[in-house]
């Protein structure tokens, strides 16, 4: 990831990260979220990396108000 142009992104960005996902590690929306200016990082606690399944609803919130406060 050190090799991608993070700094260069200039819109409101959503970062979420679940605290059990096994297959990426939390470094990298850590790491992109320090890259990305305007950036919002939230962690899921127990969420793991098929949480877009199992948690959509808690998502979907998440996401629409991140689109309501950056209209």
């Amino acid at each position: 990831m050190e090799d991608w142009p993070l700094s260069s992104i200039r819109c409101p960005t959503l970062i979420v990260h679940g605290t059990l996902d096994k297959d990426v590690p939390i470094a990298h929306a850590e790491f992109a979220h320090a890259q990305i200016a305007n950036s919002e990082l939230v962690k899921i606690e127990g969420a793991d990396h098929l949480m877009f399944y199992t948690r959509y609803k808690e998502l979907d919130r998440l996401v629409g108000g991140f689109i309501a406060k950056h209209q």
